[in-house]
């Protein structure tokens, strides 16, 4: 099972290699994450059952020694602390602080404002957020011709001698 912790690291190994979203883990040999709140929880969520078994007894009293602040991930590979969505585990390894989600790279397509357990993007403008709230396009006044995109081609011709 590979997993991301919330500095994003490797947590297992496994055949197919997904980047799963922030406190999500992969079930092994498959493209499918799942949340680390359905580790454990009594519900078979990947195919092979991994994410369910004795572990989980035999690890319940080591997630309560680590005394997380929001929940705790018992894996096979071992115990660790996990935080809300929109939220990171602290450098202290049990309480969470805000995730920068506009850290990363194409979490909005112009403008994001990262917000306090979230984030919002926006648009320049000239331009208008789109359904999926995260894109932007090219605002077109009624009247206006359809955008267009223009290629150029240099030809070359040669000379015989």
């Amino acid at each position: 099972m590979l997993g991301r912790d919330s500095k994003d690291t490797a947590i297992g190994a496994g055949d197919v290699v997904e980047r799963c979203p922030l406190n999500h883990i992969q079930c092994i040999g498959t493209r499918k994450c799942i949340h680390f709140n359905k580790l454990c929880n009594g519900a078979i969520d990947c195919e092979d059952g991994f994410d369910e078994g004795v572990h989980c007894r035999e690890l319940l009293s080591a997630c309560h020694e680590l005394h997380c602040r929001y929940g705790c991930v018992m894996t096979r590979n071992g115990t660790f602390c996990f935080c809300a969505d929109g939220f990171e585990v602290s450098e202290d390894g049990t309480s969470c602080r805000d995730h920068d989600e506009c850290a990363v790279y194409g979490a909005c397509s112009q403008t994001c404002l990262n917000t306090y357990g979230s984030y919002r993007c926006s648009c320049t403008e000239g331009y208008i957020l789109q359904n999926d709230r995260m894109s932007c396009t090219a605002k077109q006044d009624p009247g206006d011709s359809p955008p267009a995109l223009l290629i150029g081609r240099l030809l070359q011709t040669a000379t015989l001698c």
